[in-house]
């Protein structure tokens, strides 16, 4: 097809039998000059965009204005519908374009090709905790991880060692969001953790010089790792959101811990129920995830049912379909689970029900399994890989896990004392 332009058309139409006349070509380039070339559409179609992006923020300046003159909300409210309308400009000018399955490609080669070679750094971030790593692969960018169990089993505990061990070790950039405990209470729990000091005779103020030589001996290793505690209690969604994104551009921080999940608050407007508020919080989770490219763990409650059947007290999948949408958002799931926290029923009761079966990853004997301090992580979905079961100690006077020694995945030992077996 020939190209069309000014000197095509007009030697066109001077050959054709009307001709044409010098006052008919001045008109024809006046045309020409008044018409937008397609050469620079892109460029037009950024200014257009960014006009746009201006004009909503000119009147969401003005929204603002108004609902902080009118004095009819408190202030929390107006200043969460505040950044409820930036955000919302904000996500519209990021919205992602489609790509081609060709450019993908390519881009995935290339990074197979920079692992192959050892030139890349992989994307995943290793917990620490050795046979999870294994399970898991490590935390990946943009996944939903969800540590769920019901009270008294470690979550928080195994959530803050996860976050420690991945700041302090690796030197990875962690923002721990705590809307249950308190910053002061975590670093006090962190400080008995790495230095193995009592964690429940601090609590009565019971501290030995030998204490705080072990303390003192952490301090430096705490205080240059690079981990944020924020304790803002019922957090909104939007609230950590804009804090998280924070984090991740001005301190380069590369996991978000929230503890826990069902203590949020959605986006200040009322829901129908509970329900329909968890499931819109999970999902701006798995959003938040997306958007910043780092991994987001989510701790969570289950409800009662694990404690209320017959004989066996494992998680299952189920018991969190009671808590919204959880269960469909998340990427991974997890279920922390301590046999030693339930009375077991009598043999003479009636069989459980039937179990899902998540597998025994860590090889680990049944009696040994039933000692005190044994937990048992249970991966009960992965969306891109298996699931299955690992096994860690809980030193409860520490609050602190540890791997499990590889070599006690042998015959099983008994321990006549309350405290974990010598791993």
């Amino acid at each position: 097809q020939d190209t069309v332009d000014l000197v095509t058309v007009s030697d066109e139409l001077k050959r054709s039998p009307e001709g044409l006349s010098d006052a008919e070509l001045g008109e024809l380039v006046e045309v020409r000059e008044s018409t937008a070339s397609t050469a620079g559409l892109g460029s037009h179609l950024e200014i257009i965009q960014d006009k746009a992006i201006l004009r909503s923020l000119v009147k969401a300046a003005a929204a603002i204005n108004e609902s902080a003159r009118a004095d009819a909300d408190p202030p929390a409210r107006v200043l969460e519908k505040a950044e409820g309308l930036i955000l919302e400009i904000a996500e519209r000018r990021m919205r992602r374009e489609v790509k081609p399955l060709g450019e993908l490609v390519d881009v995935a080669i290339e990074e197979f090709r920079a692992f192959q070679e050892e030139r890349s750094v992989k994307s995943e971030i290793m917990t620490g905790f050795y046979d999870l790593d294994e399970l898991l692969a490590g935390l990946h960018r943009g996944n939903l991880i969800v540590l769920a169990s019901r009270p008294g089993m470690g979550k928080t505990a195994l959530g803050l060692n996860i976050a420690q061990r991945i700041a302090i070790d690796s030197r990875t950039g962690v923002g721990f969001f705590s809307l249950e405990m308190s910053a002061e209470e975590l670093v006090r729990r962190m400080l008995c953790s790495e230095a193995r000091v009592d964690s429940q005779k601090v609590r009565r103020g019971n501290v030995s010089a030998e204490d705080m030589k072990r303390f003192i001996a952490k301090v430096a290793r705490l205080s240059n790792a690079p981990f944020f505690l924020d304790d803002t209690p019922a957090i909104s969604v939007l609230e950590l959101r804009a804090k998280a994104r924070r984090l991740v551009k001005q301190k380069e921080v590369r996991l978000i811990v929230v503890d826990y999940l069902q203590l949020m608050t959605a986006s200040g407007r009322r829901t129908e129920s509970r329900q329909v508020e968890v499931a819109e919080i999970s999902r701006s989770l798995k959003a938040l995830a997306k958007e910043l490219d780092v991994p987001v763990l989510a701790i969570a409650q289950l409800n009662r049912q694990p404690a209320n059947r017959p004989r066996s007290k494992l998680p299952q999948l189920s018991d969190l379909r009671e808590s919204g949408a959880i269960e469909q958002d998340a990427d991974v799931v997890m279920f922390l689970h301590r046999e030693e926290a339930y009375q077991l029923s009598s043999p003479g009761e009636t069989e459980p029900e039937e179990e899902e079966d998540y597998g025994n990853g860590g090889g680990l004997p049944d009696d040994l399994a039933r000692l005190p301090g044994i937990s048992q992580v249970i991966v009960a979905k992965q969306r891109n890989g298996p699931v299955g079961s690992v096994y860690l100690v809980f030193r409860k006077r520490f609050m602190r896990f540890e791997n499990l020694d590889r070599s006690f995945r042998a015959p099983a030992r008994s321990s006549a004392s309350g405290e974990a077996p010598p791993f």
